[in-house]
């Protein structure tokens, strides 16, 4: 596997990766940066998240305008992540359904056609089991594109790590804040 490009300003850097993180620079400056008020379509948890989001990244830089959709995403995939677990386990004034459901067959008059009984059929899954689980695997997917999981922080440090034991130019001080406010929504 190929080498990631270091990101780094340090003179005793080579001019190339310096002219090439003085240009990625120059293209975020020049990129409009994201907006902290949710998009209207935004409601309730998925709202909330995205200000949180754009608030633990806010002075970083890191995110710009053209972010905003997969910010949204993350957003809309929490919401869902927070609407099935309720549905599951039940909180928020709603009664736990469980993972599993109970199925009833309706048994029918055959001259009016007038359902007589709900005969118990079986079990079935909890469709929110797997909207909690395909929610789950894309939230990790976005943190991850956002570097809000350990490992892209660990592949993010390694952008900026310079090639001998110098760490100087380390950026994980001034962006500490970025995972700290996850948990909020």
């Amino acid at each position: 596997m190929p080498r990631k490009a270091k990101i780094t300003t340090e003179k005793s850097a080579r001019a190339y990766q310096r002219a090439r993180t003085n240009e990625l620079k120059k293209y975020n400056k020049a990129q409009d940066p994201i907006s902290s008020q949710p998009p209207s379509y935004l409601s309730g948890t998925a709202a909330k998240a995205y200000t949180t989001i754009v608030d633990s990244f806010a002075g970083t830089g890191i995110l710009t305008k053209s972010d905003t959709d997969i910010v949204v995403l993350l957003s809309q995939q929490i919401q869902v992540n927070r609407d099935s677990y309720t549905d599951i386990y039940g909180g928020d004034g709603k009664d736990a359904e469980g993972t599993k459901k109970a199925y009833y067959k309706a048994i029918q008059s055959v001259q009016t056609g007038e359902v007589l009984e709900h005969q118990f059929a079986g079990w079935k899954i909890n469709p929110s089991v797997s909207a909690l689980k395909n929610s789950a695997t894309m939230i990790k997917s976005l943190c991850s594109e956002l570097g809000m999981t350990p490992t892209a922080r660990a592949s993010l440090l390694q952008l900026t790590k310079p090639d001998d034991d110098d760490n100087s130019g380390d950026w994980t001080d001034q962006n500490s804040n970025v995972n700290s406010n996850y948990s909020n929504f």
